[in-house]
C-alpha cells in the first residue's frame, strides 16, 4: 500500500515534481496493490490512485500557525480559515488522527482528539502550540502578544524585534567558536566519501550526529569538488539520437505545479511552451507558436514552441511544474519535463533535472513514437 499526499503531498504532486521519469513512476505504482492519495486538487497523482481523500486548503479553509519557511522569513502567521470547505474535504491532521484512532494508537498520535468534536480539539491544540511558541520567543527577547490578540492580528514579525539582522556563522567568524566539523573549520573535503570502508553504512560526523543526506553508495562521487560529466549530458553517446539538452528551470508563474490550473497563469500572461533557439527551430522547420513533439527514450509530449535567441543553440527549456496530462496514446499534452528525466540508480547528489531530447514539428514524421 502507498499513501501519497496529505500536507506536503497536496502541494507536491509527486508524478509531476519528483526528479524522475514520470512513466517509470507509473510502472512502479502498477506493482503496488493499493494507492491512496490525500490532497486538495485532482491533479495527476490523484488520478492514478485507487482512493482519494479530499483535504482542506491549508491557506483558506483550515486554521493553522505557520512559521518562517523557505527564504528565512522571520515571522509567525495565524491562518484563521476564512472559507467553507467544499464537499467532504477535511483537515489533513484529521485524516492522520482518524487513521491512528482506527489503528488503536489515536491517543498516542493526538492527545486532544477522541473522535468527537474535531474543531474544539484542533483549537485546543493550536492554543497549546502557540503557548510553546511564546516561550521560545520570550527566550529570544521577543515579547509575544496574547493568543487572543495573535488570532486577531494574525502576524508576528520577528525581524522587527531585533536591532540587527540574523548573522549566519557569527560565532565562528567573529568569535572563533569551532564549527561541528572534524577540524572545527569549514571543510571542503569529505573524510567519509574518501573512506571506502564507509560504503553501505550509516554515516555520522565527528560529533556523532547522523549525516542523513549522503547515500550508502555514492558511486564515483569524489570527496572534493571536481568536474564530473553530467548524467546523460552533451558528451553522452545518446547525443546522436537526442541532440538537444533539456533544462527544466522554474517559472515565475508557479510554485512547483501549484497554480497550473489557473487559466490566467497558463494562457494570458504566460504560456507553457518549449523554449528553443531560433537556429534549432529553423533547422526543424519550427516557427514560434507551432505545436512540436518532444521525445526521448523515456516519454513523449506535445506543446507549443517559443522560438527565441535567448538560448544557446543545442539547449531547450521546459519549465518545471506543468501537469502530466497524457492522451489515449500516452502523449503528455500538459508536458511536465519530468516525463523525460531518468537515472537508473539513486543519484548521489541532487537528482538530475536535465536530459537529452529531440524536437520535431508535430505531424512531421514523429507519429507513432
Amino acid at each position: 500500500m502507498l499513501m501519497w499526499g496529505t500536507y506536503y503531498g497536496s502541494g507536491t504532486n509527486t508524478l509531476n515534481n519528483n526528479a524522475d521519469s514520470t512513466n517509470d513512476q507509473l510502472k512502479a505504482m502498477e506493482k503496488i496493490e493499493f494507492v491512496v492519495w490525500a490532497g486538495t486538487q485532482m491533479g495527476p497523482s490523484a488520478r492514478y490512485a485507487d482512493m482519494v481523500l479530499p483535504l482542506q486548503d491549508t491557506t483558506l479553509e483550515s486554521s493553522y500557525i505557520n512559521t518562517g519557511g523557505y527564504g528565512g522569513f522571520a515571522n509567525y502567521t495565524y491562518l484563521p480559515g476564512v472559507a467553507q470547505s467544499p464537499g467532504e474535504a477535511k483537515n489533513d491532521e484529521w485524516v492522520y488522527s482518524e487513521i491512528a484512532r482506527r489503528l488503536g494508537i489515536g491517543e498516542q498520535y493526538n492527545q486532544y482528539y477522541d473522535g468527537e468534536n474535531w474543531e474544539q480539539a484542533w483549537g485546543e491544540y493550536l492554543e497549546d502550540e502557540y503557548r510553546d511558541l511564546s516561550e521560545k520567543l520570550k527566550k529570544g527577547g521577543v515579547k509575544p502578544p496574547t493568543w487572543k490578540k495573535f488570532k486577531k492580528d494574525c502576524l508576528i514579525n520577528v525581524d522587527e524585534a531585533f536591532d540587527k539582522p540574523w548573522h549566519g556563522y557569527q560565532d565562528f567568524i567573529e568569535g572563533g567558536k569551532p564549527l561541528k566539523t572534524k577540524s572545527g573549520k569549514i571543510e571542503l573535503y569529505s573524510y567519509i566519501v574518501a573512506d571506502e570502508s564507509q560504503r553501505g553504512k550509516l554515516h555520522f560526523d565527528a560529533h556523532g550526529q547522523l549525516i542523513d543526506n549522503l547515500p550508502n553508495d555514492w558511486r564515483d562521487l569524489a570527496p572534493y569538488a571536481t568536474y564530473q560529466p553530467i548524467h546523460r549530458g552533451m558528451d553522452h553517446a545518446d547525443i546522436q539520437r537526442f541532440p538537444l539538452m533539456m533544462l527544466s528551470s522554474y517559472p515565475r508563474y508557479r510554485i512547483h505545479s501549484t497554480f497550473w490550473n489557473v487559466p490566467w497563469l497558463k494562457g494570458d500572461c504566460y504560456r507553457h511552451a518549449i523554449w528553443m533557439n531560433a537556429t534549432d527551430a529553423q533547422n526543424r522547420g519550427v516557427k514560434d507558436g507551432d505545436l512540436v513533439r518532444i521525445f526521448n527514450d523515456k516519454g513523449v509530449a506535445v506543446i507549443p514552441a517559443y522560438v527565441t535567441a535567448r538560448l544557446l543553440p543545442g539547449l531547450v527549456v521546459i519549465h518545471h511544474g506543468g501537469w502530466y496530462e497524457p492522451d489515449d496514446k500516452g502523449v503528455d499534452r500538459g508536458c511536465t519535463p519530468n516525463v523525460f528525466l531518468s537515472d537508473s540508480k539513486s543519484p548521489v547528489t541532487a537528482p538530475s533535472v536535465t536530459n537529452l531530447v529531440q524536437v520535431e514539428r508535430e505531424g512531421a514524421g514523429a507519429e507513432g513514437r
